[in-house]
């Protein structure tokens, strides 16, 4: 059985438009760039290095891109349990919290993972992957019999299965599904073949 997030989606995550008519948000761009540079990183990193990479991409001032991911993350992504903190830096100079606390640092979830793979600024291969890890990291996902059916329908039908995922991040994230693999097929009968066909 698939393992039930605890955490609800607060409405102000915008990773996809709200129709197929709306564009996406610019809220949703900001938010989407963060989990793709949190794919990207081997390790967390810290909302500064966040920051420089969102002015980057979206040409605008160092400050305004602290500014927007620091409420991107703290309003939206964390609470959401999309991103999670991963211990903190030590800090010499800056705020003094920073000096007593040492500065926050951050990863994607295993939802944030099942995010990532829906994201098609991320290369197909590399969504596999993360797919991947995700199914070999969860817990109730090892003693699962699907699993291995989930991993070959992966291989064979690549596209298809990734597609298939977008649609429950987004069901999940519109608050319309317990979890984002509620819309995989849940009979041992029922087959993504079945579903292609």
């Amino acid at each position: 059985m698939v393992n039930m997030l605890t955490v609800t989606p607060p409405r102000k995550v915008q990773i996809f438009p709200a129709s197929t008519v709306r564009a996406l948000r610019r809220r949703g761009a900001y938010q989407r760039f963060i989990v793709v540079c949190l794919v990207q990183q081997v390790s967390s990193i810290t909302k500064s290095v966040l920051a420089k990479q969102l002015a980057k991409k979206f040409g605008m001032s160092l400050k305004n891109a602290y500014t927007h991911t620091y409420m991107e993350l703290n309003e939206s992504l964390l609470p959401s349990g999309i991103v999670e903190q991963d211990g903190v830096l030590p800090a010499t100079r800056g705020p003094r919290i920073f000096q007593l606390n040492g500065v926050p640092c951050f990863r994607l979830s295993a939802l944030g993972m099942l995010v990532a793979c829906s994201l098609d600024e991320i290369g197909i291969n590399e969504r596999i992957l993360l797919f991947r890890r995700y199914l070999d990291a969860d817990r109730s996902w090892q003693k699962d019999s699907r699993k291995e059916e989930l991993l070959s329908h992966l291989q064979v039908y690549p596209e298809f299965t990734l597609e298939l995922l977008k649609h429950g991040v987004s069901q999940y994230l519109e608050g319309k599904v317990e979890h984002p693999l509620s819309v995989l097929p849940m009979r041992k009968t029922s087959t993504f073949k079945d579903l292609w066909q």
